[in-house]
């Protein structure tokens, strides 16, 4: 029911605009409600490869976004946030009000979307300006086979089996995650746009699902290898209390009927 104003940097319809020019971006939110901004630079993997560009986009790009948002009078202003701002191995689940050190988080990745909060509740505090972040656990679902190298671990999975190659899991395969279908982040979106929340939300199942669990599922040969990442998370799981205090209990896909679903 909304008609939606797209930007994006790789879009056929907007010649390339970038969320760190302020005249393309003033021009897109021109005329808007609601700002949902989730451009950036995803991989806590390859950040590290390309930091000045890639904080440049996450940071300094938000900045710029939020600040036309608020001075166009929106409504509320929506971001992505990350379950990669919580520090690996803290608590069994993760809380929204969990004291995170920025320090001793393993990404950059992370750190710039803790920083996109503290710029967030900033605007907040100061201008009484709208916000939500909403940090998204492991989303997985349709389109992400587009990604390449940065789609999920099922569609890595799925890929190295459709091609008859050995599903390859970094380390004993027991690091598990909160993976969540791209249907229900969405619907979770939108439910939470339109209420009167603010501030920060964790979007997740409340369940983990391990790495080798997920390999039996989709079914093949699989091979371990060492970890050869620096910065890897190796576990997630969203506490949802303060999610359905917002919106009520949420019904979500299961990982079987996701997978299905890709397949």
């Amino acid at each position: 029911g909304y008609e939606v104003v797209e930007m994006d940097c790789r879009s056929l319809y907007n010649d390339g605009n970038d969320i760190r020019d302020r005249c393309s971006v003033q021009e897109a939110i021109k005329g808007c409600d609601y700002v949902l901004h989730f451009a950036g630079y995803s991989s806590m993997a390859g950040f590290q490869g390309e930091m000045g560009s890639n904080y440049g986009t996450n940071v300094s790009g938000f900045l710029n976004v939020l600040d036309v948002a608020y001075k166009q009078h929106i409504k509320k202003f929506v971001y992505a946030s990350s379950s990669a701002v919580y520090e690996d191995g803290i608590s069994a689940v993760f809380k929204e009000d969990a004291m995170i050190n920025l320090q001793h988080l393993p990404s950059h990745y992370g750190k710039s979307k803790l920083i996109n909060e503290m710029l967030a509740d900033s605007y907040t505090f100061a201008y009484k300006f709208p916000t939500l972040g909403l940090r998204y656990f492991n989303v997985y679902g349709l389109g992400d086979e587009k990604k390449g190298n940065r789609c999920a671990p099922m569609q890595h999975f799925l890929n190295a089996k459709k091609v008859g190659e050995p599903i390859v899991i970094y380390g004993d395969g027991r690091q598990a995650k909160d993976f969540i279908y791209v249907d229900d982040a969405i619907r979770i979106t939108f439910q939470l746009l339109e209420s009167e929340a603010n501030g920060i939300y964790n979007v997740g199942t409340g369940a983990a699902t391990s790495f080798n669990d997920l390999a039996k599922m989709i079914g093949g040969e699989v091979k371990h290898i060492p970890n050869p990442q620096r910065t890897y998370q190796y576990f997630t799981c969203s506490d949802n209390t303060k999610l359905i205090s917002a919106i009520g209990i949420q019904k979500f896909i299961l990982m079987e009927e996701g997978l299905k679903k890709l397949v």
